[in-house]
């Protein structure tokens, strides 16, 4: 079950990274205005050409999550992983948060590097993070 706004928490969390991170937000208009962007009207074609802002936005959602834990599960039988033994009935879950700094799945987790999810980076990262 999801609480809240995850979409204005997204959006809230992309301004707060914008504002503490300027340089992101001088990449994001640099590359609208390279690509001609009328920011009067601005079209889903025109979004998709920005590949800058799209792996910005992924950075966000792998940095800030606004989801916690999504699809709880009981388990039906009991589990044994590794040292870890999950009970028959015990309610468990995914935390996506804590995916997004593992480093097994990510290059220098803790640093907000959008370049991450650019084509051609050969940062170790996981494709779907969130």
């Amino acid at each position: 079950r999801v609480h809240g706004d995850t979409t204005g928490h997204m959006l809230a969390y992309a301004v707060f990274i914008l504002v503490k991170y300027p340089e992101h937000a001088a990449k994001i208009m640099n590359e609208a205005t390279a690509n001609g962007i009328n920011f009067e009207k601005i079209t889903t074609d025109d979004l998709a050409s920005l590949k800058y802002l799209d792996a910005f936005l992924k950075e966000v959602l792998r940095y800030c999550s606004p989801t916690i834990y999504l699809f709880p599960r009981r388990a039906t039988v009991t589990h044994k992983l590794g040292d870890l033994t999950i009970l028959k009935g015990t309610i468990v879950n995914v935390g996506f948060n804590i995916a997004g700094f593992n480093s097994t799945f990510f290059d220098q987790p803790y640093e907000f590097r959008p370049e991450r999810f650019l084509e051609g980076s050969t940062d170790k990262h996981n494709k779907y993070p969130y």
